[in-house]
C-alpha cells in the first residue's frame, strides 16, 4: 500500500479490558505497505493485512487476556491475542509473541490457582521443574508400588484481604513462595507478612483458613502444618486503609492552631471568639506541638451565626467532625461542642463525654425526649490524661457512626441517664439555638464545660470514614 490514507478498522481493547471495534475512518495512517496475512504496525495498532478493494482492514477479533496464564491452549495458527500490552499469534499449539524476536513461547503448564502472573508462572515452572528432577528415583519407587495419586502433595496459598490492590504477602518456607509440591507426608512451615504503609493501610493478619485439612483455622501469622494430602489455605488479613481525605471547598471549619492566637485554617477563615482564656500551650503536647488549653470554667471558642453549622442538624449533607481530646478530668457532662444551648428541648447537636468515659452524640429536633439521631459508646471510650482521636461520621439516611482511634464504635443503645430515654423524630430545619460553641455549650459555662486539650478539630461536608482506619501521626493537611 503506499503512501495515501485507508479507511481502517482497528480491534482494541478498553479501559474494562473487553474488546472494542472502532471504525476510525478520520484518521490517517502514512507509509503503510504490506502484502495479504502480513503484519504491520500503525501508531502502535498492529493490523492484519487483507487484500481487497479498501485496502488495509481489520482481518478478524483479537482475543485479550489479564494473564498470559489465560491463553487458550492449544492455540490456533495465525490467532491472534493481547495480554495486557503484549501481542501473541498462535503457532503450532504455543503463542508466539510478537516483535520478540519470535521466541516460541510453549503452552504453559497447568498450574495452581495461586499463581497468578506471568512472573510466578515463570517461577513456579522452574520450581516444578528442579522439583521433578531432584525427585525421580522417589517418585519412580512411589508409581511402582501402586500409588500413582499420592506421588506429590501440592499446597497453593492464597491472599485474603479488604485490600482493592493485594499487597499482604503469604510463603510457604520450604519453598519460598505461596505454592510447594512435596514428595512424601511432612510437616511444613507457612508465614503471613502483612502490609504496612501508613500513607495508604495498614494490615492486620487475622488467620489461616483451609478446607482441606483438619485443625483449621490457625491464628498465628507463623504456623507448622501437616501435609499429607494436596491442599489449598488462604491467609486472611484486615487492613485499615489510609481514608479520602476532603477536598478544599468541603471543609467547613478546622482548628488546628499550635500557637496563639486561635485561627481557622479553612478556606472560609471563620472568625473565633474566645471566651474565658481558653489559649495554646504546652500543658500536653501532640506530635510535639502545643495544644488549645480549656480550664473548665469558663473557657470556650465560639465559632459563626446559627446558621453556620446548621447543616449539622438539617439532614442536608453527609458530614465529619473529628478532633483530638485529651481530658484532665470528667464531671456528670463534660461538654466538648455543639450547637445547643445545653437543653434537649433545643435545636441542634451536641457532642458529650460522662464521668464514666462514655461519649454521646446526639442531633436534637426542638423537642425535649426526642433526638433525630444518636450514639451512645460503652463506658472508658475515653480516658483521663490520653489523647484520643474521635470521628463522628453522619451519613444521610444511615446511623451515625463513631470511631475512636480508628476503630468502629458500637452503639449501646442506652439513654444517657438511668430515668428517661430519647425517643426519635424527624429533623428540624430550623437555625440552631448557638453559634458552634467548642469546650461547652452556650449556657453551661463554668458548669458542664470541659477540662482538658482539644486538637485539631475539622468539620468537613464528606463522610470521611466508611471503615476501621489509622489515624495520622501528625496534624491533618489542610487541601487549599
Amino acid at each position: 500500500m503506499s503512501d495515501n490514507s485507508s479507511n481502517l478498522f482497528l480491534s482494541g481493547v478498553n479501559q474494562m479490558g473487553k474488546s472494542v471495534r472502532n471504525e476510525l475512518d478520520q484518521l490517517t495512517f502514512t507509509g503503510l505497505s504490506g502484502t495479504p496475512d502480513s503484519y504491520v504496525n500503525a501508531s502502535g495498532k498492529y493490523l492484519r493485512v487483507k487484500g481487497g478493494e479498501d485496502g488495509v482492514e481489520f482481518f478478524d477479533p483479537i482475543l485479550s487476556f489479564d494473564d498470559f496464564t489465560d491463553l487458550p491452549v492449544p492455540s490456533t495458527s495465525g490467532q491472534i491475542a493481547t495480554v495486557g500490552c503484549d501481542l501473541y499469534i498462535g503457532c503450532e499449539g504455543g503463542w508466539v509473541e510478537f516483535g520478540a524476536g519470535g521466541d516460541l513461547i510453549p503452552p504453559p503448564p497447568e498450574a495452581p490457582d495461586c499463581v497468578g502472573s506471568l512472573e510466578e508462572m515463570f517461577q513456579y515452572t522452574e520450581y516444578r521443574d528442579v522439583f521433578l528432577a531432584d525427585n525421580q528415583g522417589a517418585a519412580f519407587a512411589l508409581a511402582l508400588n501402586g500409588d500413582p495419586q499420592g506421588l506429590v502433595h501440592e499446597v497453593c496459598l492464597s491472599i485474603e484481604s479488604n485490600l482493592t490492590q493485594e499487597r499482604n504477602a503469604v510463603k510457604i518456607d520450604e519453598s519460598t513462595y505461596k505454592w510447594g509440591i512435596f514428595a512424601s507426608s511432612q510437616n511444613i512451615n507457612v508465614t503471613a507478612t502483612p502490609f504496612n504503609d501508613p500513607n495508604t493501610a495498614i494490615c492486620t493478619f487475622k488467620e489461616w483458613k483451609s478446607s482441606d485439612l483438619p485443625g483449621f483455622p490457625k491464628n498465628n501469622a507463623q504456623e507448622t502444618i501437616f501435609i499429607d494430602k494436596d491442599a489449598s489455605i488462604t491467609g486472611c488479613f484486615e487492613c485499615a486503609l489510609e481514608p479520602d481525605q476532603p477536598q478544599c471547598n468541603q471543609v467547613e471549619l478546622h482548628l488546628k492552631s499550635t500557637e496563639n492566637p486561635i485561627t481557622d485554617s479553612s478556606d472560609h477563615n471563620r472568625v473565633i471568639t474566645v471566651g474565658g482564656d481558653a489559649t495554646v500551650d504546652n500543658t500536653s503536647s501532640l506530635f510535639g506541638q502545643d495544644t488549645i488549653t480549656f480550664d473548665g470554667a469558663s473557657d470556650y471558642l465560639s465559632v459563626g451565626d446559627t446558621s453556620a453549622f446548621k447543616f449539622l442538624h438539617d439532614n442536608t449533607t453527609d458530614y465529619t467532625i473529628e478532633f483530638w481530646v485529651r481530658p484532665e478530668s470528667l464531671g456528670l457532662y463534660s461538654n466538648i461542642l455543639g450547637t445547643i444551648l445545653g437543653a434537649s428541648s433545643q435545636v441542634g447537636v451536641a457532642i458529650v463525654a460522662r464521668a464514666a468515659g462514655d461519649l454521646y452524640c446526639h442531633i436534637y429536633v426542638g423537642e425535649s425526649g426526642y433526638v433525630f439521631k444518636q450514639i451512645y459508646t460503652e463506658a472508658n471510650t475515653v480516658s483521663i490524661n490520653t489523647w484520643s482521636h474521635v470521628a463522628l461520621v453522619n451519613e444521610v439516611g444511615k446511623d451515625f457512626k463513631l470511631y475512636l482511634n480508628g476503630k468502629s464504635l458500637n452503639d449501646r443503645g442506652s439513654p444517657v441517664n438511668a430515668t428517661w430515654t430519647y425517643g426519635i423524630k424527624p429533623f428540624s430545619t430550623a437555625n440552631s439555638a448557638s453559634p458552634l460553641r467548642v469546650g461547652t455549650l452556650a449556657s453551661n459555662v463554668g458548669g458542664h464545660a470541659f477540662k482538658g486539650q482539644i486538637q485539631d478539630i475539622r468539620i468537613s461536608k464528606k463522610a470521611v470514614y466508611s471503615a476501621n482506619f489509622t489515624p495520622r501521626n501528625s496534624l491533618l493537611i489542610d487541601p487549599c
